[in-house]
Formats: structure tokens, C-alpha cells, sequence
């Protein structure tokens, strides 16, 4: 099991590392607001298409990896752009929001 989060922590490591921007949307399935933010990653998803990469994290599935971002309430939602957290977002986001922080981003 440690060899098995430890690999889960090394590839999102290496996926948002990578220069360009990720969108990391910490969630749980059992939540409402997370299932409709998930949604919205997903249109944000084919909207952003080769340009940015989308990440939905379940966090009962991957509790160290939302413990080590620190990750209090869902949905949060963290951009990062070459490795770096550049916006972090508590709580349900609808898309407009989401696409004006990746626009400025992509700059």
C-alpha cells in the first residue's frame, strides 16, 4: 500500500510539474456540489482540449494526496502552471470562473 501511494504521489507530481496548466479538482462522489463541479470539469475538459490538463481526485479514494495539498472542504479546485499553485478555489465554481483563471493563465 505504501509503495502504491507512494507511485500515485510521484505521477501527480510529474503531472503537474509539466510546464502548462492543470486544473486539480479535489472531490468526493457522494457530495452534490462536487458531482456537479466534476461536471464542469469535464466541459472544461473538452472546451481546454490539448491546452490545459483536468485532474478529478477523489479524495476518500486519496486521502494522503488531499492531506499533503491540504484540502479542507469539497470540492476544491487547485490551478497549477508549471508546477506552481496559482489559484485555489473553495467550493462550487461554475465555468465562467474557472475559464477566466485559466485564460489569464494561458497568457
Amino acid at each position: 500500500m505504501v509503495n502504491q501511494m507512494e507511485s500515485l504521489h510521484q505521477q501527480f507530481s510529474e503531472i503537474i510539474n509539466q510546464q502548462g496548466v492543470v486544473l486539480a479538482n479535489f472531490s468526493a462522489g457522494w457530495s452534490s456540489p462536487c458531482k456537479i463541479q466534476v461536471s464542469i470539469a469535464d466541459q472544461l475538459s473538452k472546451e481546454y482540449d490539448q491546452l490545459i490538463q483536468i485532474k478529478n481526485i477523489e479524495v476518500d479514494e486519496f486521502r494522503e494526496l488531499a492531506t499533503t495539498f491540504q484540502i479542507t472542504s469539497i470540492p476544491t479546485l487547485i490551478l497549477f502552471q508549471d508546477g506552481l499553485e496559482m489559484d485555489r478555489f473553495v467550493g462550487l465554481q461554475n465555468a465562467e470562473v474557472l475559464s477566466r483563471a485559466i485564460d489569464n493563465l494561458l497568457r
